[in-house]
This record gives structure tokens, C-alpha cells and sequence, in this order.
């Protein structure tokens, strides 16, 4: 059997075995694991690329030149779009999955089809701004949604602004 872990989780797998091998305890269940850590991309990570939605006919986010039109867009979103945008940039190139993003929301989303119909909204303001979604998602059992980085800090300025 081979047993897998990060260093700090392992190291301190080590040291509860050792201590009860001192003390000939009887041996307790293992503490409970941290949770594991999600995948962070950053603005150049490959998987942008590997993305399934549309949504890219525009140009994409540009920090320097583009505040005004985030704020527009922001701003114009129905509310529960707001909140999807919130969640995805307050959590900058994490991947979240449908089913988490639901479970965060409030009661605003009550399933993957929920979240994916309240995104429509976002279709007007989307075009208006002739830049691409400012959001990429990943097809899957649930899909996955992320924000990059630097398109994330000029939403947190735009939503600050208004």
C-alpha cells in the first residue's frame, strides 16, 4: 500500500503515529484532512483555452483601458448575476463548480439549471460591451466557472466605483 500525501498532512500523519507508538495507545481515528487545495490559474495558465463556453467574439478584459465599461456591465446585471460575478472575482482563478456555486448563493440558485438560466442575464450587457464574457466555464458533471486574475481586479474596482 502506498500512501500519498502533501508534506505538512504527512508530517503530521508521522507524528500522531509515532506518538502512539510511544505512548502504546490504543490507536484513534485519523484527524479529519484539510480540505484539498483548489487548482489556481493564473491570467496565462493553459486551461483558459480549454474552456467550453462562447462567449469570446469580443475582446478580452483589459485592466488599463476597460473600467468603465466593467462598471456598465456590472452594474446593468440583474442582481443574481451581480452576486455570480462577486463570487468569481472575490476568488480570482479558482475554479468553482456549479454545484458549490448553488450551495454559496443564498438560496438565489436552486440547481445547476437555476444558475445557467439566471446567466442569461448577463447576454445584454455582454454585447453591449464588445469584450467577451468576463467569465470562462468548463462543461461537466457540474460545470465549472472561473474569473482570471487581472479581469477579476478590474470588476472589484468596477463594482467599488458604483
Amino acid at each position: 500500500m502506498e500512501l500519498s500525501l502533501p508534506p505538512q498532512q504527512a508530517g503530521a500523519v508521522l507524528e500522531q503515529l509515532q506518538d502512539q507508538l510511544r505512548n502504546s495507545q490504543e490507536i484513534s481515528p485519523p484527524a479529519a484532512l484539510p480540505a484539498p487545495m483548489r487548482l489556481l490559474l493564473s491570467d496565462g495558465h493553459p486551461m483558459w483555452d480549454k474552456h467550453s463556453g462562447g462567449g469570446r467574439d469580443g475582446k478580452e478584459w483589459d485592466l488599463s483601458s476597460d473600467l468603465e465599461r466593467a462598471e456598465t456591465l456590472y452594474h446593468s446585471a440583474p442582481p443574481n448575476v451581480r452576486f455570480f460575478l462577486d463570487l468569481l472575482m472575490d476568488l480570482p482563478g479558482q475554479l468553482l463548480d456549479a454545484d458549490e456555486i448553488c450551495e454559496r448563493s443564498e438560496g438565489r440558485f436552486t440547481g445547476r439549471s437555476s444558475l445557467s438560466g439566471a446567466l442569461n442575464g448577463i447576454a445584454k450587457p455582454y454585447r453591449e460591451s464588445h469584450r467577451n464574457y468576463p467569465f470562462y466555464w468548463w462543461k461537466g458533471d457540474p460545470s465549472q466557472y472561473a474569473m482570471k486574475p487581472t479581469v477579476a481586479e478590474l470588476f472589484r474596482r468596477a463594482r467599488k466605483r458604483g
